[in-house]
């Protein structure tokens, strides 16, 4: 097991709140190996379900509405983070932005030179607080762990162009 693969495994088991096992971990070649261990591991249903990402950007939106005291706030996902804190600091507005989602440690992209935009903060609400994305009476459906392993991959390796029986050494270029 490379280090991608460990960064992996840890970003699912938080992102999921489950435990795999390094006798599990060693085994699993694709993204779709990955998907049926953990949708086994979540009893997950082939039920449909909500589009994650939508889910992500909404819950984003109203967490930048509440953290900034303006209820009419535009967020687009085109827009820098920094932009949104405006009028107060950082850690004050991520602070009052957690409090607004209940997204416990939800720390904002870090992406040189103040680049981060608000796409790239949703998908990281998809790749690492999933499972807070679900409502109480929501369970969770085999489509929602793929997005889960698949955001998985894109925060470790940065691709998102590869299928769900690709391996993830040879065709996705994790080490």
């Amino acid at each position: 097991m490379g280090l991608d693969t460990v960064d992996l495994v840890m970003s699912w088991e938080e992102t999921f709140g489950i435990s795999i096992d390094d006798s599990e971990a060693v085994e699993l070649r694709t993204p779709r190996q990955a998907i049926d261990l953990i949708s086994d591991k979540l009893g997950a249903s082939d039920a449909p379900c909500f589009c994650p990402t939508m889910r992500a950007f909404h819950v984003f939106r109203s967490g930048a509405r509440q953290a900034s005291d303006d209820p009419h706030l535009k967020v687009k996902l085109s827009d820098a983070l920094w932009s949104l804190s405006a009028g107060s600091t950082k850690k004050d507005f991520w602070r009052k932005f957690g409090n607004a989602t209940g997204i416990e440690n939800f720390r904002p992209p870090e992406i040189l030179f103040c680049r981060a935009r608000v796409r790239d903060a949703v998908e990281l609400l998809v790749e690492r607080h999933l499972k807070s994305l679900l409502k109480p009476s929501e369970t969770w459906t085999r489509s929602l762990v793929r997005a889960g392993v698949r955001y998985g991959v894109l925060g470790v390796v940065g691709t998102r162009e590869f299928s769900d029986d690709d391996r993830f050494v040879e065709d996705i270029g994790m080490c």
